[in-house]
């Protein structure tokens, strides 16, 4: 009956270990779903360790595993990995708490055969399934809280989850060898406080959650404003851009009336030489405007211009298709968003590599009321690609238009795929809650 108990233990550990690297991995954005079976591995010996040899501390131990495991294994930053390990500790202690604390209240107050093995399964089992439960809850409701790096919201909630996890922990001695002895002594008044307290600790961490989602939603409106600020800032500078290329225009066109007014009376007059000269000095010293980029707008056409032309100084090889149909009513500012912080992205990884080995390629495709948009460059082979504000404006974009964006670092190269939708006819999409 022993040996049944103890495997169960280490399968219980075993599965919840299980959840507690997928929920990491789903957090960290980190895919290593290849080292999973030695995580599993590890955590059961380091079990079958505790329960053969009492080990006390074994939560401590545990946890500096995870927090080293994530660190050099699944190679992510601290402050990347503090919120899903703070979120993951509390759970771990909530639910060794509640086991606790339950099983030494039906000791007292129940009759229960064979020293309460069967009753002890059946609670781990159902704790396990809860565990796992809030593991999932927390990834479908407050992922976007939790992938936040370190900041004051995330503070405000680490705080309290180590104050949860020592209090929890030293007044039930979880980690100490007398712990059993300790529940035994314990009355039946204590124990039933303690289980309320452990209720509302474990509400007090969902409400903190909650408090910490909302306020990162807050600060996600403050940058959305900002974004929009710096949308807005950027179609004025295309705007301005583009009164200064007509202007330009038309004086190269008043120039060059000129100039052929010029050289038609010289080759009136026979002066040979002196209009070779005069047109060789006119090589010389005139510039013509770049030819225009013709994409169906105006503002994209200037924006495409001057990113192209930086791109090609930089020598980058510079190949693009891009034609927006008339029927596709994107707003000019989004667009304008979009293909600039898609360009900036691919120029700053391109100038990473070697000259010669850079090059930045541009498509886009229209299919019915779908714009799609794919850009692929050259980026150095070992930079882990992270979403930052770039990435994070296009995302914003792509969704505004019910689009989607997909990203793939693949032979040196990355490639950035973009769905758009056209807006309804009556105009443009709203949010729905």
């Amino acid at each position: 009956m022993r040996l049944l108990f103890d495997s169960w233990w280490v399968l219980e550990n075993v599965t919840t270990h299980y959840f507690a690297f997928d929920f990491l991995s789903c957090e960290t954005e980190t895919n290593r779903r290849i080292i999973l079976p030695f995580w599993l591995v590890s955590n059961a010996v380091l079990t079958i360790c505790v329960i053969h040899f009492h080990i006390p501390g074994a939560f401590l131990w545990d946890m500096l595993f995870l927090a080293f495991f994530s660190r050099f294994i699944l190679k992510t930053r601290l402050k990347e990995t503090a919120a899903p390990i703070a979120a993951l500790i509390t759970l771990f202690t909530l639910k060794e708490g509640f086991s606790a604390a339950i099983l030494s209240w039906a000791s007292r107050n129940l009759y229960l055969p064979n020293g309460g093995l069967k009753e002890q399964v059946l609670f781990s089992m159902v704790l396990v399934l809860l565990f796992c439960f809030s593991l999932h809850y927390i990834r479908s409701k407050y992922s976007k809280a939790l992938q936040q790096t370190a900041s004051s919201c995330l503070y405000l909630m680490l705080l309290p989850c180590i104050l949860f996890v020592c209090l929890i922990r030293f007044s039930l001695q979880l980690d100490s060898r007398s712990f059993a002895p300790y529940l035994i002594s314990l009355s039946t008044w204590f124990r039933s406080i303690f289980l309320f307290l452990l209720a509302a600790a474990a509400i007090m961490f969902g409400s903190l959650l909650k408090i910490d989602y909302q306020l990162m939603m807050l600060g996600g409106k403050a940058k959305q404003a900002a974004f929009l600020e710096y949308q807005l800032a950027g179609q004025q500078s295309c705007i301005d851009e583009a009164l200064n290329r007509n202007a330009q225009y038309a004086s190269f066109q008043h120039d060059i009336d000129n100039h052929l007014l010029v050289l038609s009376g010289l080759l009136h007059e026979k002066q040979f030489v002196q209009a070779e000269t005069y047109l060789s000095r006119l090589k010389q010293s005139s510039k013509s405007p770049p030819v225009p980029i013709l994409t169906g707008n105006m503002a994209l056409d200037i924006l495409l211009r001057e990113k192209l032309g930086y791109a090609e100084s930089q020598q980058i090889k510079v190949t693009h298709h891009i034609k927006i149909p008339p029927s596709f009513s994107i707003d000019s500012i989004d667009l304008c968003a979009l293909f600039s912080n898609l360009l900036d992205n691919a120029i700053t990884a391109a100038q990473k590599k070697p000259h010669g080995q850079r090059s930045l390629s541009l498509q886009t495709a229209a299919r019915s009321h779908f714009l799609t948009i794919e850009a692929i460059n050259t980026a150095v082979p070992t930079a882990r690609i992270k979403a930052g504000t770039g990435l994070q404006n296009i995302r914003q974009i792509a969704e505004k238009y019910h689009g989607c964006m997909e990203t793939e670092q693949k032979d040196g190269c990355f490639r950035i795929s973009i769905l758009l939708c056209a807006p309804p006819a009556d105009g443009p999409f709203t949010n729905q809650e």
